[in-house]
């Protein structure tokens, strides 16, 4: 698919303000660097330093936010570092830390941070997106007995248990504030930080991997930047656009690597999901074991 990015940033010329948190390296450094190549005067915030503003944008301002978004315990006073310094955010984008943060940890701190910045999202003007970086299109039966899979159930089960929970809230955070585009995406290949802290066999494997993909299937830095740039500065992705769940008018999307929207088997599934009151159930449990794992010590 062409991508539209050289036409979206026109767009946004004006003074903008982006947090990119939760994995700031690899896909939020490329998508960070064509960014602020774009925008003419951007105020960022990262929680990771990973790029130097006057290597991409003399004009921008990049401000570091000291933060472990692993611990959820950390998620609050990070995100009221910059409420204390911006009254409105244009754009919010999250990416996956590593593996050994913990899919649903990290889908809980996510969705903390977002639930947060709602106020700041609703005052800005003009192009307002959330960028999820995770699993886009792969959402599938969400495991309401076993809400945060401590029985197991393999790989498959968790990534279409937590997309399916990614999508969902972002349908419930979308009614909250309708004027935002919420997109949630599938990177697809590309050199990461993801590996990070892996251990035994799945750090083996992903020196293999990070040694040949490069070579074989990896996507190219830039073009994993210009493809997220698309999602953050398209028409195609405006605030009543087609819907995660096939209904026009939500503001949610779900994307593969290809910028191809959720097949027609997804949007059934979270369709399906929506009837019985899925979005508030999944909302539910999330702000029920956020407090649980506030309330631990360890978290």
């Amino acid at each position: 698919m062409m991508l539209e990015a050289a036409r979206g940033p026109a767009r946004v010329r004006r003074t903008v303000v982006a947090v990119f948190v939760g994995g700031t390296s690899g896909i939020g450094e490329y998508t960070l660097k064509e960014f602020t190549r774009a925008v003419r005067r951007p105020r960022i915030y990262v929680d990771r330093i990973v790029v130097q503003r006057r290597q991409v944008n003399p004009d921008g301002l990049l401000t570091f936010v000291q933060g472990d978004i692993s611990h959820l315990r950390n998620v609050d006073a990070l995100c009221k570092k910059v409420q204390d310094q911006e009254k409105a955010i244009t754009i919010g984008f999250w990416s996956a830390g590593s593996l050994t943060s913990g899919q649903s940890k990290s889908v809980y701190s996510r969705t903390r941070i977002i639930s947060n910045f709602l106020p700041q999202l609703k005052a800005a003007t003009g192009i307002r997106r959330v960028i999820s970086v995770s699993t886009g299109t792969t959402e599938g039966e969400i495991d309401f007995d076993d809400f945060q899979l401590l029985k197991g159930g393999g790989i498959s089960k968790q990534r279409e248990h937590n997309s399916s929970m990614i999508s969902l809230t972002s349908v419930y955070f979308a009614t909250k504030v309708p004027s935002v585009s919420f997109i949630h995406d599938y990177p697809g290949h590309v050199k990461s930080g993801i590996s990070r802290g892996t251990t035994g066999v799945l750090k083996a494997a992903f020196v293999v991997i990070n040694t040949l993909g490069p070579l074989l299937f990896f996507k190219p830095e830039k073009e994993s930047g210009d493809r997220h740039l698309y999602h953050l500065t398209s028409e195609r992705f405006e605030d009543q656009g087609g819907g995660v769940d096939g209904v026009a008018g939500s503001g949610v999307y779900s994307c593969d690597a290809d910028n191809n929207e959720a097949p027609e088997k997804v949007e059934n599934i979270l369709s399906r999901h929506k009837k019985p009151g899925a979005v508030g159930r999944v909302w539910k449990r999330i702000q029920d074991n956020t407090m649980l794992i506030l309330e631990s010590s360890s978290e």
